[in-house]
């Protein structure tokens, strides 16, 4: 009698580079309940920690941004939407600033006089070998610069000229590695505009009216969205971040879902329970998103809460967390082994100071703690970690 389809897959953390794993093994029967009869190796990959992604913070500071928070405190001391943004992007790049090789562009560029410049790259992507000193050194450097945005420079004044900001972040040689992931993280309080060639008589304004008082006005929905499709034909995902009430208004959700969808990075679900609030979760073709595609915030609290998600969704993030493709019907049909300095692996039990299974909608992950997740982020040439975790299906 043959035994039911199983499968495994293998990690080696170390420096080398990628290689495909073209043998098939079968194992002696895991003794796990209920009764396994073996497992098979299908394939698999046998990959060096990956190297982390890049990531251009975009960041909004259009007069909008000396909005309040909340429009209806009389204080003199309301948060306005750029307070609580630098508030939240302190937190995030204190906790995450070694997720990637981050720079840093804001926009527009732009004086009282001219409301509709481009933004500008102000630190371009830190150039780094994954050494974490380095990433959260330019993250505190980014940091600085985001903490100043309001005064001095950086005034926060203008319009919101995202489609030619992105287009123009779209040059960057150091955002198309072929050896690393790309993303934008795009954090706007507003709609496009700024589109000198749409017509004020015919577009929809930012507002919702139409006509449109001026054409720069103009709502740039098109000429984002075909923005956002050309970075990735270039391999560079735009993370949309929507902040503020503004966000959350009629006229907002479709053009930031829209850009959310085109940028790769639409905040998918496996039930409405997956998005929160009043979120659905809608079947598109053979994918699922929430009703919110986009990661929306309206205060300091919510932004900070989004960020760290996006943060662990990044890849590359940390080496201790294994995503599994599929869930095992009993926790207890996964075996983990681990060899420490090439070593041939041997199996670890489930535990606080070893590993855990995390179930994550239809599947999950496998995060592992402890002096082995401290091997795993020291991983090298000379001391490289092998992992393998193996899922059963039981009889």
């Amino acid at each position: 009698m043959t035994g039911p389809t199983t499968s495994r897959f293998a990690v080696c953390v170390g420096a080398l580079a990628a290689l495909a794993c073209l043998s098939c093994q079968t194992y002696d029967f895991e003794p796990v309940q209920p009764l396994a009869i073996a497992q098979t190796t299908i394939g698999g990959t046998v990959v060096t920690r990956k190297a982390k992604p890049n990531i251009m913070l975009v960041v909004d500071k259009s007069g909008s941004m000396n909005d309040k928070i909340d429009p209806g405190c009389s204080s003199g001391s309301c948060p306005t939407r750029l307070s609580e943004m630098k508030q939240a992007m302190d937190t995030f790049l204190s906790k995450y600033g070694d997720t990637g090789r981050l720079g840093l562009a804001v926009f527009p560029n732009a004086t009282q006089l001219d409301a509709c410049v481009k933004g500008q790259v102000v630190t371009d992507i830190v150039q780094s070998a994954d050494v974490d000193a380095e990433l959260k050194a330019a993250a505190s450097s980014i940091n600085d610069t985001i903490q100043s945005i309001g005064s001095g420079g950086l005034p926060a004044v203008g319009g919101t000229p995202t489609a030619a900001t992105l287009a123009e972040i779209g040059k960057l040689a150091s955002l198309q590695s072929p050896d690393r992931d790309d993303f934008v993280l795009l954090l706007t309080d507003g709609l496009p505009n700024c589109n000198a060639s749409l017509d004020r008589k015919t577009c929809q304004c930012v507002t919702g009216q139409t006509p449109c008082d001026d054409n720069r006005n103009c709502l740039d929905q098109m000429q984002v969205v075909n923005t956002i499709d050309s970075l990735r034909q270039k391999g560079i995902r735009v993370i949309v971040v929507g902040f503020g009430a503004d966000t959350g208004a009629s006229i907002a959700l479709p053009v930031l879902n829209a850009m959310a969808e085109h940028g790769g990075f639409a905040r998918k679900c496996e039930t409405a329970a997956d998005c929160g609030g009043t979120d659905t979760c809608d079947q598109v073709g053979t994918e699922k998103y929430c009703s919110t595609r986009f990661f929306q915030a309206a205060n300091a609290q919510e932004l900070a809460t989004k960020l760290s998600e996006i943060g662990a969704l990044l890849p590359g993030v940390d080496p201790c967390v294994y995503e599994l493709e599929s869930k095992p019907e009993d926790p207890r049909l996964l075996a983990v082994y681990v060899g420490l300095d090439g070593a041939e692996p041997t199996k670890v039990e489930p535990g606080p100071d070893t590993w855990t299974f995390v179930e994550t909608g239809n599947a999950g992950s496998v995060t592992f703690t402890g002096d082995i997740c401290q091997n795993l982020r020291n991983a090298s040439d000379l001391h490289p970690v092998n992992v393998e975790i193996r899922l059963v299906q039981p009889l």
